[in-house]
């Protein structure tokens, strides 16, 4: 009974230990139950940034935008236009603290800095800025508090640079930690080798459920984060770095696009085919066939046909020849006769000159037997331009209408588009064609086709300016109609899309602060979106760099 009693109070001392060792583990990890929700609200009011953040001071007016960042007891100051977010970098920027006035020096980055200010103590400071700029003239009024620990400490550093963190140890000590505090808990509890590598590995397991301290690049605050409403919270320096532009939702008359699919073609009127009318075996000229991209002008030989002429052709022509050879020494020989008997007036001049004009004939007929024995077919370039397409060689035989080069102008381009809605293909005026990599280039409707092609009706437009454009490249066009809406319009660059395939615009909120909007947007041109809904009029929407926006999480 008694050595009973003795086992069940070592295992509740055992207990008890391991109890305390594993609180002292969680404990030194930094997994704080009471604080998982510090900072969250409910209401309107915004999320307060992290405790790691610099002290800053963000003031907004409908003209500019401030941010000074306290570092070592200096401010940096950040100075935007409100509209477009873009730096002011020549206005005065003075402050007034307490009874002094301090002026911030410009910086070579466009910035100002406040040196020797009187931040070095924690407390709150009430400020007054001071704005003077082309641009107009303001004033701002705010408060810079300094916390306790700011005070006494620079900003992204320990309070002992001596003292280690959890921070600064590896992954893979906190890993062999958990381990090796595990095996100690299982020997602690039953003392059996197989317990105690149980108990370890249960250990591990819960060790996962742990999360490590942060790392030391996130304790600086100074990057961008998504905050616990949703928005993002992107400082002035970066906004500075990814050239981050903003303009003001306003209310337009515009003409909504028709997307529509096309491709690139040649312009008619600038282009043209080399084709054979008769076919036979190709033959280059002197100066050889052209090549691809080669320039040509309009009646240059391009290549040679020598045409078909099959065995029973050459003993026909053979045969028409040797007669006229019979008929044409036969007119000489009565032209020889004629010209002896004119002398004595028997023949009379009329019929010489009969026998001379047969024997031309026979002549003019003997030379285009010849001709069509050994004449070949040239081929010439049917305007100015470059070989665009080539698909003749040497010796190679072809059929009669076979296309055999291709002559386009390289600035002249056209577009074809298919409308399956015979609707849509009524008040085209224009509009832009967009290629794969977003560029937009602008279009002059031409007209329509009154037959169906693929069940659809065909439209041409000209494209205005072409580089670097290939036939039958496919394109997206956003077509222009003759009908007139009212909304709101924002450049194309302005919408991105989410992780989840929905259609987003940026909001700037404050200076600092950006709100992702869902939207509802349908096409005008190849610039420009018409907003459906998801943002209202007289909102400031990022318009440049949303998409490095969309990429902080």
């Amino acid at each position: 009974m008694t050595e009973r009693l003795i086992t069940t109070t070592g295992i509740a001392w055992r207990t008890f230990f391991t109890a305390l060792l594993l609180m002292t583990l969680i404990s030194a990890s930094g997994y704080n139950l009471a604080k998982a929700h510090e900072g969250h609200d409910h209401g309107a009011k915004p999320p307060a940034l992290p405790e790691s953040t610099a002290p800053r001071l963000a003031l907004q007016s409908d003209v500019y935008q401030l941010v000074a960042i306290l570092r070592d007891g200096d401010l940096t100051i950040f100075l935007d236009r409100t509209s477009d977010n873009s730096p002011v970098s020549d206005a005065k920027v003075s402050l007034a603290i307490g009874d002094a006035t301090l002026d911030a020096k410009p910086l070579a980055d466009g910035a100002y800095l406040l040196e020797g200010g009187p931040f070095r103590k924690a407390g709150q400071y009430e400020i007054v800025v001071t704005i003077a700029a082309a641009s107009g003239d303001d004033l701002l009024i705010g408060s810079l508090t300094i916390p306790e620990a700011r005070a006494t400490a620079t900003p992204g550093k320990s309070d002992d640079a001596n003292t280690p963190s959890l921070a600064s140890i590896p992954g893979w000590s906190y890993a062999l930690g958990i381990f090796v505090a595990g095996v100690l808990a299982g020997l602690l509890l039953c003392g059996g080798r197989k317990t105690a590598v149980a108990s370890a590995l249960i250990l591990i397991c819960a060790a996962t459920l742990i999360p490590p301290s942060a790392s030391a690049a996130s304790l600086t605050g100074e990057i961008p984060r998504r905050l616990e409403d949703g928005s993002l919270f992107v400082p002035k320096p970066t906004q500075r770095l990814l050239d981050v532009r903003t303009t003001v939702v306003k209310t337009s008359s515009v003409q909504p696009g028709l997307r529509l699919i096309g491709r690139i073609i040649a312009d008619p009127n600038r282009s043209g085919l080399v084709q054979s009318v008769n076919g036979g075996r190709i033959s280059a000229p002197a100066g050889g066939l052209p090549k691809l991209g080669q320039t040509v002008k309009k009646g240059d030989v391009v290549a040679e046909v020598e045409p078909p002429i099959a065995t029973g052709d050459y003993s026909d022509l053979a045969e028409r020849s040797g007669e006229i050879d019979q008929q044409i020494a036969l007119a000489e020989a009565k032209i020889g006769r004629f010209e002896r008997l004119i002398t004595t007036n028997a023949v009379a001049q009329s019929s010489l000159d009969d026998a001379k004009v047969e024997l031309d004939g026979l002549k003019r007929r003997k030379a285009a037997i010849r001709s069509t024995q050994r004449e070949r077919e040239v081929l010439r370039a049917p305007v100015d331009g470059v070989i665009s397409a080539a698909s003749a060689t040497p010796g190679q035989v072809v059929e009669a209408r076979d296309v055999l080069f291709q002559v386009i102008a390289p600035s002249s381009f056209w577009v074809e588009a298919l409308a399956f809605d015979p609707r849509n293909a009524d008040g085209i005026t224009g509009g832009h064609a967009v290629l794969e990599g977003g560029k937009a280039l602008k279009l002059t409707f031409q007209g329509k086709g009154r037959a169906l092609q693929q069940h659809a009706t065909q439209l041409q437009f000209a494209l205005e300016t072409a580089e670097n454009l290939s036939i039958g490249l496919p394109v997206t066009v956003l077509a222009q109609r003759d009908k007139t809406v009212t909304g709101k319009v924002l450049p194309r660059e302005a919408v991105v899309r989410g992780a989840n395939g929905e259609t987003l615009v940026f909001e700037h909120l404050e200076p600092e602060r950006f709100m992702p909007r869902l939207v509802r947007v349908e096409p005008v041109d190849g610039q420009s979106v018409l907003v459906l809904g998801g943002v209202e009029e007289g909102a400031r929407v990022v318009v440049r760099s949303a998409e490095m926006l969309n990429q902080v999480r």
